[in-house]
């Protein structure tokens, strides 16, 4: 038997989840293997300060941390509704916060007509400038041609 096995069983074992034909190979392997055997009783002696540290515990030790932990929970809320605003400011602040959001939503909106705005003014200047060109091509081609005489 392996013993990194072994050791696997030995935790089971004291978890009481092995069957009894492993309890045997286990013991089997106990009384052949010393180094196993020696981590067994080590186990067997952390197993047993465990259960007796258990049954040292007093009697009404659960009933005093229950308590304590009540006596906590009275505390925390009673210093938690100390330190709440009172309602009429929670109410003032709600009224700002909406009032700045609506603020920023019309600017928003404002900025997005002032855009629109500047687009159709550009695309009507646009077609001016365009009309303004087309106008100055027409007045240069109707100018008589003009004849340079050179003197030689």
């Amino acid at each position: 038997m392996n013993c990194s096995n072994t050791d696997t069983m030995m935790h089971e074992y004291f978890d009481n989840e092995l069957s009894k034909e492993e309890e045997s190979f286990l013991f089997t392997h106990l009384a052949q293997c010393e180094d196993c055997k020696n981590n067994f009783k080590a186990l067997n002696r952390v197993q047993y300060e465990f259960r007796k540290g258990e049954s040292e515990l007093p009697e009404r030790l659960e009933q005093r941390i229950f308590n304590t932990i009540r006596t906590k929970e009275r505390h925390a809320v009673t210093n938690s509704s100390k330190k709440r605003l009172p309602t009429y400011l929670i109410y003032g602040y709600g009224v700002i916060i909406t009032m700045l959001f609506l603020f920023m939503v019309y600017q928003f909106y404002d900025l997005k007509n002032e855009t629109l705005n500047y687009k159709e003014n550009f695309e009507v200047t646009m077609v001016q400038i365009d009309l303004q060109q087309k106008q100055i091509s027409a007045l240069i081609n109707e100018m008589p041609a003009v004849k340079v005489k050179t003197s030689v």
